[in-house]
């Protein structure tokens, strides 16, 4: 466990499981569980409260994978790479159209726990709009299905949204099931400088967007070869100075987003993204924001409880709400929650792990 950064105290020992029923029995043994995969979202969240043990997923991968081309559906253990799922579909023309940051390390499950996203979100939603079913053991050790295997299910409540995001708090997430699309047959990136929201509402819209505070621009297009080379042309229409950029500079983009002492993700009202990261930006942070669906990362090289605090208050003046992606140790409410929905929360958490055993205060509200 030389790369674990979790914070609060060191674990016990780490078990890693390989089947369901090894998960059941470890749920079985009592906690405090730390559910872990790669280890890509070990900084989100608040201090664990107790000595934990780990619950290394990355062994959950016997299952493999089962690939329905025809259906756009793929089901997929929890425990195989991000990278190595998409090389898979790739073979076929396909792709789950999410773009995470560090997808060598993270695990199928850690990004639908983490609800981690990238850039190519604005064009292709979020991990609840691609995840169609779920296999997981809850903190009773009873395992349980959510979802279907196949793309269109309307039957009942979506446990499947909720347990995208839920952080390990909720249950061990053993199996995956996604949606997927065809890949593009062209994708090409251009840098400008300008106003983002020109390229948003021109004729093409982007693949994907980022913006930095000083105006430049990173814009992709995908599509057709013809249509890939119009949307270019008609880019330096809008704007001067437009120049071609290997698929790679996207990396900066995602590098930002997890990397720094502490980042905040602030989510806040289309028109008010440019407004927020300049107030950010006014109190030393380093801002990239996506203001096609609305959210910018905050990089600051002082991790404390006040400059955590006045970037939240900034998010919230403007209709919206922060979180720190990287969170140091001492902060209060890492989560910034709404507190009226602290109660649901609590239930919730009462539902799927009546003892308590995962991640004791890490989720919001010390949950």
């Amino acid at each position: 466990m030389s790369t674990y950064a979790v914070k609060g105290p060191a674990p016990l020992r780490t078990a890693a499981p390989a089947t369901e029923a090894e998960v059941a029995a470890l749920l079985d043994a009592g906690g405090p569980i730390l559910v872990r995969g790669g280890g890509t979202q070990d900084r989100l969240g608040a201090a664990l409260q107790a000595v934990p043990v780990v619950c290394d997923t990355t062994s959950l991968w016997a299952a493999g994978l089962t690939h329905t081309p025809e259906d756009l559906t793929v089901t997929a253990a929890a425990g195989l790479r991000w990278a190595d799922l998409q090389k898979a579909l790739a073979r076929h023309g396909q792709w789950v159209p999410c773009d995470p940051p560090n997808p060598e390390e993270a695990t199928i499950g850690g990004v639908v726990a983490g609800n981690a996203f990238g850039p190519w979100r604005q064009s292709q939603g979020s991990m609840r709009d691609l995840v169609i079913g779920l296999r997981a053991v809850a903190g009773t050790g009873a395992g349980f299905f959510a979802g279907a295997r196949v793309a269109k299910n309307v039957a009942g409540f979506d446990l499947c949204k909720l347990l995208v995001g839920s952080c390990g708090t909720l249950a061990v997430l053993t199996e995956c099931g996604f949606k997927v699309r065809p890949l593009p047959a062209a994708r090409r990136t251009f840098t400008a400088r300008g106003d983002p929201l020109v390229a948003l509402a021109g004729p093409v819209p982007p693949a994907a967007l980022a913006a930095w505070t000083d105006g430049r621009i990173l814009i992709a297009y995908d599509g057709s070869e013809p249509a890939v080379a119009a949307a270019g042309v008609r880019l330096r229409e809008m704007y001067a100075g437009v120049d071609e950029q290997p698929a790679e500079a996207w990396d900066a983009v995602r590098s930002h987003m997890r990397g720094g002492p502490l980042v905040v993700r602030a989510s806040v009202p289309t028109g008010e993204v440019a407004a927020v990261a300049r107030q950010m930006e006014d109190i030393g942070y380093a801002v990239v924001s996506c203001p096609g669906f609305g959210m910018m990362w905050g990089r600051h090289d002082e991790p404390s409880e006040r400059v955590w605090g006045r970037a939240a208050a900034i998010a919230r003046g403007a209709g919206g709400r922060a979180l720190c992606a990287v969170a140091p140790e001492g902060l209060a409410d890492p989560w910034d929650t709404d507190p009226t929905l602290l109660p649901l929360h609590r239930a919730l958490k009462e539902r799927f792990d009546p003892r308590g055993i995962f991640a004791a205060g890490r989720f919001a509200g010390g949950i």
